[in-house]
């Protein structure tokens, strides 16, 4: 038995590997990196979002590899995220991931 106010946080990068039908008390997170661009992120979240509608969903933003054109905004987290909430209705959390979390928010 578990605390009812508890949300199971499953992540991935394919909605294959995760369960096709359940969605209460889930919270899906997309840990997808080797986008082209800030638009090509935001097609496959915004594919994610969709596919787990009305669940909450999250994502993790960030990677080392994706810097190439994240790289070039002056506040990326906040550019990065305000795109993803504007596009992606049942998203409910934006974690930069540690590998690069210095270099934003620096100490």
């Amino acid at each position: 038995m578990h605390n009812p106010q508890y949300r199971l946080f499953l992540k991935h990068w394919a909605v294959s590997m995760l369960p096709s039908t359940q969605r209460e008390g889930v919270l899906f997170v997309d840990d997808s990196q080797m986008f082209g661009s800030l638009d090509h992120m935001l097609e496959e979240f915004a594919d994610w979002g969709r596919h787990y509608y009305p669940a909450p969903v999250a994502f993790q933003i960030g990677y080392p590899v994706d810097k190439k054109w994240w790289g070039k905004f002056k506040d990326p987290a906040r550019t990065i995220g305000e795109a993803i909430l504007k596009v992606i209705p049942n998203a409910v959390g934006l974690y930069w991931v540690d590998f690069t979390a210095l270099e934003v928010f620096p100490p």
